[in-house]
């Protein structure tokens, strides 16, 4: 139940968001240097990067959403 849960939610976030690199004051695209933590279990860094709607018809879902949560 687990793996489904984290699947829908991989799937929803892709389908409701692009995901790209972040871009500087100047417009111009920050590289990802892919740099990992050292040791047993190895994480990425963190880095920057750009999250948007991919639509107007996927902003609204996400202010819709987030205006539900707030209710509660």
């Amino acid at each position: 139940m687990a793996e489904d849960s984290i699947w829908a939610t991989i799937v929803s976030i892709l389908a409701t968001y692009n995901i790209s690199k972040a871009k500087d004051s100047s417009g111009h695209e920050i590289p990802i240097l892919g740099k990992f933590t050292d040791g047993l279990i190895s994480h990425p860094e963190p880095f920057e990067c750009a999250i948007t709607p991919r639509s107007p018809v996927a902003r609204k879902l996400i202010d819709e959403t987030v205006h539900e949560e707030i209710k509660e």
